[in-house]
């Protein structure tokens, strides 16, 4: 049997540590656990790379892990059978690592993550480079923090955006971030070269479907409607509500997240 290998990638201005609701979970005492940390000082500059090159770039990562990991050098891919899980601005990364080398993935699932907002056609086209315009002045915002205070203002502009109505329902949370701890040039990066404008309309492509689930927030209507389009690539039961959870579900309700996605990667 194969070592299990769960890659884990944390949403934009999020961090490893996002996923220690699921990583302290008995259920995965045996498995080798990725989780890179993207917007940290020390972060893999390898993986900063435009949508096109970061599935290829992954791959490369995620090898050199496990031969330090496993104290093997000549470890390769078809040595692990991999699960992947991405959040956000993670679960669109994966997509494009997913669509790399489907043929290693036993598994796939993606949180609050899109396929694809803009199909390849004018009406699109116009809305992609409005959407490229916008993410270009978030990356400017992000460029210029100099200090904490600067990056509160930020922080609190980011979180009055359309998508996160309704957010913060687990009060315990805070999304205050702490300015010390990020690089900022990598966050700029991440919103101009890792935008929705830069993503395929994957409902388009050939890829394998069936080995991917969807998990949205019950209060995430913008998702909720995304993710109907999937019911004609995979059954329904792969695309999963998750209760009293908006955008952030992985915030608002980890205990539910965690149930299922112990659910999901237990069925192998």
């Amino acid at each position: 049997m194969k070592p299990k290998v769960l890659v884990l990638i944390h949403g934009f201005l999020g961090s490893a540590d996002d996923w220690n609701f699921l990583t302290k979970s008995s259920s995965f005492k045996d498995w080798i656990i990725i989780k890179p940390d993207l917007f940290s000082k020390n972060s893999n500059q390898n993986l900063f790379v435009p949508l096109t090159e970061w599935g290829n770039n992954f791959w490369i990562f995620i090898i050199e892990k496990l031969k330090l990991i496993t104290n093997n050098k000549n470890s390769n891919l078809e040595n692990f059978d991999f699960y992947l899980c991405g959040y956000s601005l993670g679960g669109r990364l994966l997509l494009h690592a997913f669509h790399s080398k489907p043929a290693v993935i036993q598994k796939a699932v993606f949180i609050s993550a899109s396929y694809g907002f803009f199909k390849d056609n004018n009406c699109n086209s116009q809305m992609r480079t409005q959407r490229r315009q916008l993410d270009a002045i978030w990356s400017d915002q992000f460029s210029a923090c100099k200090s904490q205070n600067d990056f509160d203002v930020i922080i609190d502009r980011w979180n009055n955006q359309d998508v996160f109505l309704g957010e913060n329902l687990n009060p315990v949370v805070s999304f205050k971030k702490e300015f010390a701890k990020y690089d900022m040039s990598l966050l700029a990066f991440a919103l101009t070269q890792w935008g929705q404008a830069e993503q395929k309309f994957y409902l388009n492509e050939d890829i394998d479907w069936i080995k991917t689930y969807w998990l949205y927030g019950e209060y995430d209507h913008k998702y909720e409607k995304l993710y109907s389009d999937l019911a004609s690539k995979i059954s329904m039961e792969k695309i999963c509500l998750i209760e009293k959870a908006a955008h952030r579900v992985i915030f608002d309700n980890p205990v539910k997240v965690r149930q299922k996605l112990e659910e999901i990667f237990s069925n192998t």
